[in-house]
């Protein structure tokens, strides 16, 4: 059997919610469909002298699209997923890269 479900939640293991917590977030996403949801999000400056960060969504938590997920996960060009696991953790700025070029 499969669990069909069009949105899930991540969470880093050392994340703690509270119900009220998740339904907000749930909440949000039916306001803004498609998009990546998270309260916590990452500044990543950028190289240019006058440009601001870039803010992305934290992927210690966030509420994404499924499609996305697989995407990420099964898709993903394992180049791009190599650089991810030996650069420590900048798979927050792949995620929302592929949810920007996907939507």
């Amino acid at each position: 059997k499969t669990i069909k479900t069009s949105q899930v939640l991540i969470a880093d293991e050392n994340i703690t919610l509270s119900r009220q917590s998740i339904e907000s977030i749930f909440t949000i996403s039916q306001d803004l469909p498609g998009r990546i949801i998270s309260p916590i999000v990452t500044s990543i400056p950028r190289d240019t002298k006058h440009a601001t960060a870039y803010n992305v969504a934290s992927s210690r938590l966030m509420l994404l699209r499924t499609d996305l997920l697989f995407l990420y996960t099964c898709i993903m060009d394992s180049r791009l997923l190599n650089v991810v696991e030996t650069s420590g953790g900048c798979e927050d700025l792949l995620m929302n890269i592929l949810a920007a070029a996907t939507t």
